[in-house]
């Protein structure tokens, strides 16, 4: 398996969470840059996600 893919995967679970958090205000003490934490890390996950071999190999 692909490593960009795993990570990408990983991180875009990551970024999904801290954005619910961020959005639902589950935690109340979170901190202001919460949102744009999370809007970052699904921004990464979606870039490792895309430049995987894997998913440019099954493109083609």
């Amino acid at each position: 398996m692909d490593t960009r893919l795993l990570a990408g995967a990983v991180v875009l679970v990551l970024g999904v969470v801290v954005v619910g958090i961020a959005l639902l205000g589950v935690i109340e003490s979170a901190p202001v840059l919460l949102l744009p934490a999370g809007v970052l890390a699904l921004a990464a996950g979606t870039l490792l996600v895309g430049t995987s071999g894997t998913v440019r190999r099954q493109a083609a």
